[in-house]
């Protein structure tokens, strides 16, 4: 069985989309994602829709996954200086 292993997105599209090009031509059974979907990058909603519809085996929740979901669900963290680097995901992933 081949694996396609994936970690460490952190929102970038354009590099999930190369990797899984660049994956395609060797062919794979199952996906696995080990976390960091979002953090860093300018595409969180884009990289989620991507990923899901690859279906993962597994799918794990990364730090930053925990630190996006922790800010969300309590607002009396948001003036913590991580919030500084995970508001735009925090705004754009919870408002659709």
């Amino acid at each position: 069985m081949k694996y396609l292993l994936l970690s460490d997105v952190h929102a970038n599209i354009g590099a999930l989309e190369a990797v899984l090009a660049h994956a395609a031509g060797r062919g794979w059974d199952a996906v696995l994602f080990l976390g960091d979907a979002v953090g860093y990058g300018g595409a969180p909603n884009e990289v989620l829709d991507r990923l899901r519809g690859l279906r993962p085996s597994v799918s794990l929740r990364g730090n930053h996954e925990a630190v996006l979901l922790k800010l969300a669900n309590d607002p009396s963290l948001r003036v913590a200086p991580s919030y500084e680097v995970t508001k735009t995901h925090v705004d754009e992933t919870f408002r659709r």
